[in-house]
């Protein structure tokens, strides 16, 4: 910042540093915002990507906890002799 500061000529300094200094402000203002932008597309990536293992896993456990509950039925329903082979 320094060097484009001295390289602006005297007669034009207050007026260019002013207009360069905005610029810089307004640049690094762009700059952060599209960091956190960024992180955010990133954070919500990451988000999501926890949600659907999590979800994953629940209904893997429900799935699992279903197929059990009918497995158990029909073995308690073949030993008490309630299905017939024959049909």
């Amino acid at each position: 910042m320094q060097k484009l500061l001295g390289s602006i000529p005297p007669n034009q300094q207050l007026e260019a540093q002013s207009k360069l200094i905005f610029e810089m402000q307004a640049a690094y203002i762009i700059e952060c915002r599209d960091l956190l932008i960024g992180e955010l597309i990133h954070e919500l990536g990451r988000s999501k990507q926890s949600d659907n293992a999590s979800r994953q896993k629940v209904e893997n456990q429900l799935r699992t906890t279903a197929l059990e509950s009918i497995r158990k039925d029909l073995k308690e329903m073949d030993e008490s002799g309630k299905i017939n082979p024959q049909l």
